[in-house]
C-alpha cells in the first residue's frame, strides 16, 4: 500500500483501496469461473461488507445481469473446507503489509477478548458450532470468535483471529491466537485479558510462555457467614490497596500470582453523588503500582469499541454455514486493520527541533463510516468496467 501524507475524511486515494483489493485476492488466490472471475467475487464480499449488506444484494448492485448463484458456486468451490485453513488465510489476510513492518519486532500491548455473535438457527451439522450463553437479543446461542489486539495509543489494530467452539477451554483459545502472534513476529509486552480467564490452567500458561498478563479477578470461595470466615478470593475483600504475592489454587492445581488492590472513582448517573469501587487484579511479571495497573487495564476497553465497528462493516447473511459466517468477521476485521492503517499514517508527526509555537500542519484522520462509504464507492466504480486498470501496489 502507498504512502500518503495528507487525509481528509472525505477523500482517499483510490491506491489504498486497490492496494486492499489487491491484498484479498492475493491471499486467497482464488480462481475464475467462466462468468465470474476472482476479482468480481471479491468486489462483491467486500461492497457487501462495507454496506452492511448481503452477497445477493451486492450482486444486484454491481452485476446486475449475473445471478447470485454464480457468485455461490465460485464461492463454495474455492472457500478452504477445513476451519484451520480458513483462519490461516484470514489472519494472512489481517496482516497488511503496509501495517506489519511497523510493529514487527516491537513489544506492544496486546489484549484478548471474546466476541459473540447472536444466531437463532439450528446448528449445520453439530451443537458444538454453537456456544450458549446468556440471554442476548433473544437467544441464548451464538458464533464466538475470539481476537488478539494490538494496544497501542489510539490504535486497536486486531492481529489474529479464531473461531471458538463449544466446550473449548480457554488454553486451547490461547494456543491457536499466540501461533498467529508468533507469526507476526510482534513480541508482547503485557498481555491484557478478561475475566473468563481468571483460571489457573490460563496463568499457568501463560507463565510458561513468559507472557506477563493483568486479568481481572473473579470472586470465588466460600461467602462470610456467622461463625465462618470467608475462603478463597472472599477472603481478601478487606485488603488494602497495594500488590500481595498470592497463590491461586483450584482443586489440586495452583499458581503463584501477585494481587493487586486498587480503588476507582465514579459519579453515578442518575445521583449524581460520587462513589469509589475497589478492584482486584491477577497479575504475573508487571513492575506496576496499582494505579498503574488499573490505568493499562482500562486501555483494553477499546476493543468493545472495534466490537461495534465490526458489526457495521459485517455482511448480512441467513447461511448456516459457518466458515462462511467466519469469512465475513474476517473481511469486517479488514476492514477495520485498513481504517486503523490510515488512522495512523494520518497522525501529525514530530516536531524534531521545530520551536514549540510554530504550528504543524496535521492531517485530519478519517472517520470508519467514510472509509466504509468511500471504499463502497470504488468497488461500485470498478464494477462498471469490464477491464479495470490495474494498480501497483
Amino acid at each position: 500500500m502507498g504512502v500518503y501524507t495528507r487525509l481528509s475524511p472525505r477523500v482517499i486515494p483510490n491506491e489504498v483501496f486497490a492496494a486492499a483489493a489487491e491484498h484479498c485476492q492475493t491471499v486467497f488466490a482464488f480462481g475464475d469461473a467462466v462468468v465470474c472471475t476472482a476479482a468480481m467475487l471479491w468486489t462483491v464480499l467486500v461492497w457487501a461488507a462495507a454496506r452492511t449488506a448481503s452477497l445477493s444484494r451486492a450482486v444486484h448492485r454491481l452485476y446486475p445481469g449475473t445471478h447470485d448463484q454464480t457468485f455461490w458456486n465460485l464461492l463454495r468451490v474455492h472457500l478452504p473446507r477445513q476451519v484451520p485453513a480458513l483462519e490461516r488465510r484470514l489472519n494472512r489476510l489481517l496482516r497488511l503489509p503496509a501495517l506489519l513492518p511497523r510493529l514487527a519486532g516491537r513489544a506492544v500491548t496486546l489484549a484478548v477478548d471474546y466476541h459473540a455473535i447472536p444466531y437463532y438457527g439450528a446448528p449445520k451439522k453439530s451443537a458444538r458450532q454453537l456456544r450458549r450463553g446468556k440471554p442476548d437479543r433473544g437467544t441464548t446461542k451464538f458464533h464466538t470468535y475470539a481476537t488478539v489486539c494490538v494496544v497501542v495509543a489510539g490504535w486497536r489494530y486486531t492481529l489474529a483471529l479464531t473461531w471458538v467452539r463449544a466446550k473449548e477451554t480457554p488454553t486451547d483459545v490461547l494456543e491457536r491466537l499466540w501461533a498467529e502472534v508468533a507469526a507476526s513476529g510482534i513480541v508482547c509486552k503485557t498481555a491484557l485479558l478478561d475475566r473468563y480467564f481468571f483460571t489457573v490452567p490460563v496463568m499457568a500458561w501463560l507463565q510458561d510462555h513468559n507472557l506477563p498478563f493483568i486479568i481481572p479477578v473473579v470472586m470465588r470461595g466460600r461467602k462470610p457467614k456467622r461463625g465462618r470466615k470467608a475462603k478463597g478470593m472472599r477472603a481478601c475483600r478487606n485488603w488494602k490497596a497495594g500488590s500481595y504475592p498470592y497463590t491461586h489454587r483450584a482443586g489440586k492445581d495452583a499458581v503463584d500470582i501477585r494481587l493487586v488492590v486498587t480503588y476507582k472513582s465514579y459519579r453515578r448517573h442518575r445521583t449524581k453523588t460520587r462513589h469509589t469501587k475497589k478492584l482486584f487484579f491477577a497479575t504475573w511479571k508487571v513492575r506496576l503500582s496499582p494505579v498503574d495497573v488499573r490505568e493499562t487495564y482500562r486501555t483494553r476497553f477499546g476493543i468493545e469499541a472495534s466490537y461495534r465497528q465490526l458489526n457495521h462493516s459485517r455482511a448480512r447473511t441467513s447461511s448456516r454455514d459457518p466458515l462462511y459466517r467466519l469469512l465475513l468477521v474476517g473481511l469486517s476485521l479488514f476492514l477495520r486493520n485498513v481504517w486503523q492503517w490510515l488512522v495512523g499514517t494520518a497522525r501529525p508527526s514530530k516536531t524534531h527541533g521545530r520551536k514549540a509555537n510554530r504550528p504543524v500542519a496535521a492531517s485530519t484522520p478519517p472517520r470508519y463510516q467514510d472509509i466504509l462509504d468511500d471504499f463502497s464507492e470504488y468497488l461500485f466504480q470498478q464494477s462498471q468496467h469490464p477491464n479495470p486498470p490495474s494498480h501497483a501496489s
